[in-house]
């Protein structure tokens, strides 16, 4: 039986910056050591930004704390922040569809990051902030819907829209429901526990053909214990493993 994800982590949906229609936004600022002790908050990504010489990540940490970046086969990138908690770090551009690790590093100690940091080879392609159980952060630019994500079980759609608005979402042609959007301009709603097939979803009057979660066995995209990343007509659907033996699926839809 899959485990259900969504049921046991939306507590990390903070960390990624969802606001749903009852969450609140983090706190400004950037990420301290806690006090009297060692202990160094992991670094916060902000935007990433596909350049002609590769893409250029920013975000936030510990003022002086190190920034790493690490992707499978010892590709590494690594920054300090700086006074401010401030960092910019520049990154060349996958050949591979990527997911990154993103830690601070202070001394011999590692602080990861709740997250991981995709990264798509397509250079229209998606990057993004996955975290299993809570909404995905969608930072490419997109329309009312960023993604849908999946575990299997259940449906949770997140996109972005004005701060203080509200908007209608509705699934497989079931009354709207509203869902208020955050002071981050992001918003998140459960939309059905019928996660197992593909559905119309409408936002603010637009319409998505979601295809359905990637998590499939055997030779399906879902298959394995890495990434799985295909194109379709609609967006990208991305397969990623979520500590220790599940499995969550996010369909980016085209902007």
């Amino acid at each position: 039986m899959k485990r259900r994800i969504f049921a046991i982590g939306m507590a990390v949906a903070g960390a990624l910056g969802g606001a749903g229609a009852c969450s609140r936004a983090p706190e400004a600022g950037a990420p301290q050591t806690q006090a009297g002790s060692d202990w160094v908050t992991p670094p916060q990504v902000e935007s990433i930004e596909r350049t002609g010489s590769g893409l250029m990540v920013r975000g936030r940490a510990a003022p002086g704390g190190r920034v790493v970046l690490r992707a499978a086969g010892g590709v590494a990138y690594a920054v300090g922040a700086d006074a401010n908690g401030r960092f910019d770090l520049q990154i060349r551009s996958p050949a591979n569809d990527t997911l990154f690790l993103v830690e601070t590093q202070a001394g011999q100690d590692a602080a990861p990051a709740p997250y991981r940091m995709l990264v798509s080879r397509d250079p229209v392609g998606p990057t993004a902030l996955l975290g299993g159980g809570g909404p995905t952060k969608r930072l490419d630019r997109a329309g009312p819907l960023d993604v849908v994500d999946s575990d299997g079980h259940a449906l949770l759609a997140s996109g972005r829209a004005t701060p203080g608005t509200t908007v209608q979402v509705s699934v497989a042609g079931r009354e709207p429901r509203p869902v208020r959007v955050g002071m981050d301009g992001r918003w998140s709603l459960m939309l059905t526990n019928e996660g197992a097939g593909g559905a119309e979803i409408v936002v603010g009057g637009r319409r998505y053909a979601y295809p359905g979660p990637a998590m499939g066995s055997g030779g399906n995209a879902g298959a394995g214990d890495g990434l799985a990343m295909v194109s379709n007509p609609q967006g990208w659907s991305v397969s990623w493993p979520v500590p220790p033996r599940s499995r969550q699926s996010s369909w980016f839809p085209a902007g």
